[in-house]
């Protein structure tokens, strides 16, 4: 009776520590789930959420911007016979799109995301928080992507419209 009381008393203290030690595993389990939800959810509604059109026409349109005005500056100071050089069609060019991906890249840093909050009802404050970090990384990543391509978009064009320019003037 004895050996079976000491036994059941070793089995008592261990089952309690395992308890006491795995509470907070549970907790940091539970914690990745609702982690893992929140991002899913948020990497979901921000690919929907987001006008790829929008940023696209935004980063070639600020490559357009400063490439224009840097060949018109070229052209004015050219003393060609009225024709552009292909010289300051590609640098003029280049320089807007180094230029214009710059300044989209960083009006598109500094614009504020909105996370719309009804997404948010009924969602514990953990689960607030990873989404909202998730939503933002997510829709910055994407819209710096669109609108490199539309910058991307606008430094072909230019390189094809330079040697039309080039083409035509021989």
């Amino acid at each position: 009776m004895k050996a079976n009381l000491k036994f059941r008393s070793q089995f008592l203290a261990f089952f309690m520590a395992v308890l006491i030690f795995s509470i907070p595993f549970i907790t940091l389990a539970q914690q990745n789930s609702v982690e893992a939800q929140a991002k899913m959810a948020a990497e979901r509604d921000a690919e929907t959420d987001l006008n790829r059109w929008a940023w696209y026409i935004y980063g070639f349109a600020c490559c357009l911007g400063v490439g224009l005005t840097t060949v018109a500056g070229a052209a004015i100071g050219s003393t060609s016979d009225g024709w552009l050089e292909f010289d300051d069609t590609i640098y003029g060019g280049c320089f807007g799109f180094i230029v214009g991906s710059a300044v989209s890249a960083g009006t598109i840093v500094s614009y504020k995301i909105v996370v719309p909050p009804e997404r948010f009802l009924g969602k514990s404050p953990e689960y607030v928080d990873f989404y909202t970090a998730a939503y933002e990384r997510k829709i910055r990543l994407r819209r710096v992507g669109e609108a490199a391509a539309g910058g991307i978009t606008f430094c072909g064009l230019t390189l094809l419209i330079s040697r039309i320019i080039e083409a035509a003037g021989e």
